[in-house]
Formats: structure tokens, C-alpha cells, sequence
């Protein structure tokens, strides 16, 4: 893949946040995953354009989407596997319920129809979302055969999870942060997709970036028309421009 100079500047100041489009392409459709969670894994193994570094990095991902995520047909043999191993990791859309008759909180792991698996509270306090529908995450799942031998004995239970989802860090304030522009406020959030989420507050965000010393701020077109209630005086105390997505917030930001 041939790299513009907007993928060369980009790669230099961003270095280890990007990752080639072309490359999540050779694995579409091979793994029961969606894109986001192949976007992950090169995320961490192939944010580069060294050749040789993202061939060892593919060499990786292919490994782990091969022996973690389980095809149709596939569940009895994971499910054996954890028991005769001990322990199997795997990736998942795992959720979790409170179970009021045990008082006990259950996990669900729909790819290998397992309903009952044995979560501990803190992690749930730990991953909210759990309860709220889920997310896709690197599961470690281990089986106690003495519990199997219980009665209503539950053996199978998350010992780690690792949610798959961009950084804790805002892609957007590392956008902010490394850009040549002094006194640029990026203002927005990526979902897992790379999406841009909608902001319902842009007036006061303005307002708060102007307060810190911000000369430019960038953010979402779609809260534009949220702008006409901006004062006046605010308005004339920085350049507002607006982006469509990521990669066009990428360009502006880096126009020195």
C-alpha cells in the first residue's frame, strides 16, 4: 500500500495509534468478530508502517483470532478444551445478570452457549456494562471439576477479562496533544466503531476551552447548529471549525 503524505505526517506524529485500513481488509469475514474487535488487535501489534514489524504483528493477530474465536460448530470443543486444560482464553460478547435465587452474579457467553458462567462481583462493578447488554472481550474461562460434581454446581467461571474497546485515553485528546497547532482544542469521542458520538453541550464546551486559552477549536459538524446560542463575545474570542470524522479532523488538526 502506497502511503500519502497525509498518511506519512499522520504515521510520524501519531505514532502507535494508527493502523492501515487495507490490513483489517485481510481479515474480513475469516472470524466471527466484528471489524471494530480486528481493528483491536492490529491496534496493538501492527500501529506502525515499519513492513517488517506489521508482517510479525499480522503473523500474531492471525494466531489469536485462530485459536480464540469459536466458529459454528466449535462450542463442545472449547468447552472440553477448558475442561481438560483448566483454563482456555477466548474472544467473546460477554454480558452478565444477578441471579436473585442464588444471589450470585452469572455471566453469558453466546459462542459457546454458556448462560450460567461464575463472574465475581468486583468484576462486574468493575465492567458496569456487563450489564447493560455487554461487550466484546478477551476472556480468560477456567472449569472446576469439583464444582461440576455439586449439586446445581456451576464450573465454568471468568477468571480475566480484558474489554476490547479504544483507549481510556480519548483518541480525540491524543489527537489534541500531538498536534503542531499551538492553542487547538479537539472536541468530540469515538465510539467502537470510529464513529464520531453526537455532542449535546457544545455551547459550554466551547465556553470552557476558550477559558483554558484554546485559539482553535475542532469539532463534530453535527453540533453546528448548537452554536447559535454561543455569545457574541464568545464567538469572536476563537476560530470554530468543524469535521465530518476522524480522518478529517486528523488533516485539520495537523495544518500548521
Amino acid at each position: 500500500m502506497q502511503l500519502d503524505d497525509l498518511d506519512r505526517k499522520a504515521a510520524e506524529r501519531f505514532e502507535g495509534y494508527l493502523v492501515r485500513k487495507d490490513l483489517v481488509r485481510q481479515f474480513s469475514r475469516q472470524f466471527p468478530v466484528p471489524t471494530y474487535v480486528v481493528e483491536f488487535l492490529l491496534g496493538r501489534y501492527c500501529a506502525t508502517i515499519d513492513e517488517e514489524e506489521i508482517n510479525e504483528g499480522l503473523d500474531i493477530v492471525q494466531r489469536q483470532l485462530a485459536s480464540r474465536t469459536v466458529k459454528a460448530g466449535e462450542q463442545e470443543l472449547f468447552k472440553a478444551r477448558t475442561r481438560e486444560e483448566g483454563t482456555v482464553k477466548l474472544i467473546d460478547l460477554i454480558s452478565a445478570r444477578l441471579d436473585a435465587k442464588t444471589d450470585a452474579y452469572l455471566a453469558h457467553l453466546p459462542s459457546l452457549q454458556l448462560k450460567d458462567v461464575r463472574i465475581t462481583p468486583e468484576r462486574v462493578r468493575e465492567h458496569e456494562r456487563l450489564l447493560t447488554g455487554g461487550f466484546y472481550a478477551e476472556v480468560t474461562l477456567s472449569y472446576d471439576a469439583a464444582i461440576a460434581q455439586e449439586l446445581h454446581g456451576r464450573p465454568f467461571g471468568i477468571d480475566a477479562l480484558r474489554a476490547i474497546q479504544l483507549s481510556k485515553r480519548d483518541v480525540l485528546e491524543v489527537l489534541a496533544e500531538k498536534t503542531p497547532r499551538g492553542g487547538l482544542v479537539v472536541i468530540g469521542e469515538l465510539n467502537l466503531g470510529g464513529s464520531i458520538e453526537p455532542i449535546n453541550n457544545a455551547v459550554t464546551l466551547v465556553e470552557m476551552a476558550i477559558e483554558k486559552g484554546a485559539q482553535v477549536v475542532l469539532m463534530p459538524v453535527s453540533s453546528r447548529r448548537q452554536l447559535f446560542d454561543l455569545s457574541d463575545d464568545m464567538a469572536t474570542k476563537v476560530d470554530i471549525q468543524f469535521y465530518q470524522d476522524a480522518r478529517d479532523a486528523l488533516l485539520k488538526a495537523l495544518v500548521e
